[in-house]
């Protein structure tokens, strides 16, 4: 797993900081901070955008090209799947994560 290193004007914070943490933790994945170039995209199997309201949005082409088969990965949808019980407190390993709104 690839993303970009803070020095590239990523938004750090969550989701993005945890969502890195995660495959490392839960399967040691190896994960990367690199600068992605446009290469990087067009010969990936599988991308995904996180944010605060996209939590875990897969990515289904880039400049008009598939990314893998166009449809969701099963690593993005297996991170999607733990992510979205995380933030639902579905989890209690992760509760640490979350934050009671009253």
């Amino acid at each position: 797993m690839v993303t970009p290193a803070p020095s590239e004007s990523i938004l750090i914070g969550s989701p993005a900081t945890p969502l890195w943490r995660l495959p490392k933790r839960k399967w040691d994945w190896k994960s990367l901070k690199d600068p992605l170039s446009a290469m990087s995209f067009y010969t990936c199997d599988e991308a995904f955008f996180t944010g605060t309201a996209a939590n875990v949005a897969p990515i289904a082409e880039i400049d008009h090209r598939l990314v893998g088969t166009g449809e969701i990965g099963p690593i993005t949808q297996k991170i999607s799947d733990i992510y979205g019980n995380i933030i639902l407190g579905n989890n209690p390993k992760y509760m640490h994560w979350c934050t009671p709104v009253f």
